[in-house]
């Protein structure tokens, strides 16, 4: 079975989507990067324990991408998609729903359906996973 290691890339990626796209709460922003390194490190600590393993992750430095940033062009869909893989590869540790990843993990997917929901009434998680576009959208960076 191969490794659920999340890219720096994937967890970047999704830090710098949550600064430039309004599906977080603002109470977010200014720990961003803190945000980025409890999923980092979790991320870690669940494929050591699936792989029986004792890695230790490398530092994880957040860095804002700025303008024309790939994020721009990302959908939400995409995001979305981002998040559920990063759920997936963080999960495989038995203490994960007592983490404070699996409450920003929880939080940013609560949040962001609600946004969704309020600018797309009707549309719900199962309507997203059976579109075209998360068919097309990736699962890892």
């Amino acid at each position: 079975m191969a490794e659920n290691l999340l890219s720096y890339n994937h967890i970047n990626t999704i830090c710098n989507f949550m600064l430039k796209k309004p599906y977080v709460p603002d109470y977010y922003i200014p720990d961003i990067e803190v945000r980025g390194r409890i999923l980092w490190a979790e991320n870690y600590r669940s494929n050591n324990y699936k792989f029986n393993k004792n890695d230790i992750e490398p530092f994880f430095q957040f860095k804002y991408e700025g303008e024309g940033a790939s994020v721009e062009n990302m959908s939400v869909t995409e995001f979305i998609k981002l998040v559920k893989a990063a759920e997936h590869s963080c999960s495989q540790h038995p203490n994960y729903k007592n983490s404070e990843a699996h409450r920003i993990i929880e939080e940013i997917n609560v949040y962001t359906m609600a946004r969704i929901q309020r600018e797309t009434p009707g549309v719900t998680l199962y309507k997203i996973t059976k579109s075209e576009a998360w068919e097309k959208a990736p699962w890892f960076i």
